[in-house]
């Protein structure tokens, strides 16, 4: 009777080991998930040097898809509820923008498919949505009032985090009145 507890606590603990190897790591956006903790974002994405940092917001520097930008880490209560990266290119000939952003843009249809929100306001006004179970994406260009710079950027955030975000405000301007 012995040897068949251990037998059955060595074969659980062989299974259970085993379905955690086998089981794959499935982050939201990047190498996160949504909720984790600042430490467990500087864990995943590899965070050594920050450029910025607050109670509620993580700036780094880094490099995506050969671009020079800002990554924005967002916290509430402590959980990662959006990401935003702040391309920082700069071009000579204003209309080479459209070359990045359609490039960018060509990289999150692969990954998250056909965007369901397509928008064009103005010449450098660009917006473009997709949406999957958990993330909600923003690829946005803007001309800077001075109409000479134009800025690329991609929004990342959980799905319902904006929900929450104006009831909150709505709650703190209620109180204010």
């Amino acid at each position: 009777m012995k040897k068949l507890a251990i037998l059955i606590v060595l074969l659980s603990s062989i299974c259970l080991n085993n379905y955690s190897q086998t089981t794959p790591y499935s982050p939201d956006v990047r190498n996160v998930k949504w909720g984790m903790t600042k430490a467990e974002v500087k864990s995943k994405e590899n965070i050594t040097k920050v450029f910025k940092e607050s109670e509620d917001e993580i700036q780094v520097d880094n490099i995506v898809l050969d671009y020079s930008c800002v990554i924005i880490y967002r916290f509430i209560n402590k959980k990662l509820k959006s990401i935003e990266v702040v391309f920082l290119i700069d071009h000579k000939v204003k209309s080479t923008y459209y070359d990045d952003y359609y490039k960018i843009k060509k990289v999150l249809i692969d990954k998250y498919g056909k965007p369901y929100y397509e928008h064009k306001a103005e010449e450098y006004e660009y917006k473009t949505k997709w949406k999957n179970s958990k993330t909600s994406v923003l690829l946005m260009m803007s001309e800077e009032d001075d109409g000479k710079t134009v800025d690329i950027g991609i929004g990342y955030t959980e799905n319902g985090y904006l929900d929450k975000l104006k009831k909150e405000n709505s709650k703190k301007q209620k109180g204010q009145l």
